[in-house]
């Protein structure tokens, strides 16, 4: 697979999860749909288990080794978060999403009556969008992270991130069984330490965990770019 293909995976799998997803369903029982609904698409490994939080939970920030998903029933109106990073052959993908309840079903961004969770998903399509505009490829990740962060705070929102980073970037040719998460994996941060520029990596991921100044609900989309012909894409 390529990394289209596999990050494809990933994007059909949340798509597919959104179709399903009803009140009295558990984080438990949508990881366990998650990671099968992978395997019918042909990806059985992955970089890092499906995290995937539900209500005030989707405020958390955990490593893979960490996380452990719960007894947690959906509401009728309710949030979650999913985080996918299918792997085959030593390619993989890095793709998440929020995604609201309302009424008891997945509901597009343009009919949601909660504010908070409305605001909360423009907030991420602003991020990225202000992502794309500012990114060229000779610059750091340091100084891309400080637009985003500066924004992101002028907007009253925090980042959850607890590395306070918005990304990493993507490794080549590493099977999920040799991963050693946040030690010696060769990844370069999108911190507000890294000096490397964008360049200096084949692709990234940006994804802005956030919330809301005080907020009870956190909000995730994950998407991996790339740099073609001095243009960034997503991937």
């Amino acid at each position: 697979m390529t990394h289209k293909q596999i990050q494809k995976v990933a994007k059909d799998t949340i798509a597919a999860l959104r179709e399903i997803v009803r009140p009295g369903m558990t984080e438990k029982y949508l990881v366990e749909y998650s990671l099968l609904k992978m395997e019918e698409l042909g990806v059985t490994e992955s970089w890092y288990k499906p995290l995937l939080f539900a209500g005030e939970r989707t405020i958390l920030s955990q490593t893979a080794e960490e996380y452990a998903p719960t007894g947690y029933c959906i509401k009728d109106n309710d949030i979650i978060t999913l985080d996918l990073s299918p792997e085959k052959n030593g390619v993989w993908g890095d793709y998440a999403r929020t995604i609201v309840i309302q009424d008891g079903c997945a509901t597009d961004i343009k009919q949601l009556r909660d504010k908070e969770f409305l605001e909360g998903l423009e907030m991420e399509e602003q991020l990225h969008e202000k992502m794309a505009e500012a990114a060229h490829p000779d610059m750091t990740f340091r100084e891309l992270h400080a637009i985003i962060d500066t924004f992101l705070q002028a907007s009253g929102y925090k980042n959850l991130d607890f590395l306070n980073n918005f990304g990493h970037s993507i490794l080549l040719d590493v099977p999920s069984g040799t991963f050693e998460e946040l030690t010696n994996d060769g990844r370069m941060f999108f911190d507000a330490k890294c000096t490397h520029k964008l360049s200096e990596c084949a692709m990234f991921t940006f994804e802005p965990h956030i919330c809301r100044q005080g907020g009870r609900y956190g909000f995730k989309r994950e998407d991996i770019y790339l740099f073609v012909d001095g243009k960034l894409e997503m991937l």
